[in-house]
């Protein structure tokens, strides 16, 4: 949870890691974050709700990892986000929420289970 606390922090990258758990919801408190990479770690659970709070996030990438689950509704609020990158995970559901993510311009799922 101290992650949350470097609420000046922009940019996140601990991709390779070996990360092993979940994302923590203390993400929700970094009020500058720009871009966030957690890739090829082992990180599992599902996304926290709390990520709606990243008015900032322009990029997200935790592909390659074992996040279960479907999309937070909370994350329907992130205007700013361009790019999702999540392929390669355990995630599954609909994909209701993106139609809202109106800056969206990259978008990687595969090898997950999404329906419609």
């Amino acid at each position: 949870e101290s992650i949350g606390s470097m609420t000046s922090l922009e940019y996140l990258y601990l991709d390779k890691n070996e990360l092993i758990g979940s994302i923590p919801n203390g993400i929700g408190n970094l009020a500058n974050i720009k871009s966030i990479t957690l890739d090829e770690n082992e990180l599992y659970g599902t996304l926290p709700h709390t990520m709606g709070n990243l008015a900032n996030l322009e990029h997200f990438s935790a592909k390659q990892n074992t996040i279960s689950g479907g999309f937070p509704a909370t994350m329907k609020m992130l205007h700013n986000l361009e790019t999702i990158n999540l392929a390669k995970n355990a995630m599954s559901g609909h994909l209701r929420n993106l139609p809202h993510m109106k800056s969206l311009k990259n978008l990687h799922l595969y090898q997950n289970g999404f329906v419609g």
